[in-house]
């Protein structure tokens, strides 16, 4: 193999490398922000269940009522 085609070998893998990393950048990208979108909605819906249940945040005493069945 002259030195030529090792040259052009390694560039072309260079090339591949560099385009995978791009790929992998792009999709770490993608995954934080779904990330950050997903504990968005994951602190709105305890926020939501806190309002349903009529407790405040930090407020550990909820009403623990049989239900009506019991």
């Amino acid at each position: 193999m002259s030195s030529d085609t090792k040259l052009i070998d390694l560039e072309t893998r260079i090339s591949f490398q560099e385009d995978t990393l791009n790929a992998l950048n792009a999709l770490c990208y993608q995954q934080e922000q779904r990330l950050t979108r997903l504990e968005r909605q994951h602190k709105e819906l305890i926020d939501h269940v806190r309002d349903l249940l009529g407790q405040q945040p930090g407020d550990d005493s909820v009403d623990q009522e049989r239900p009506p069945h019991f």
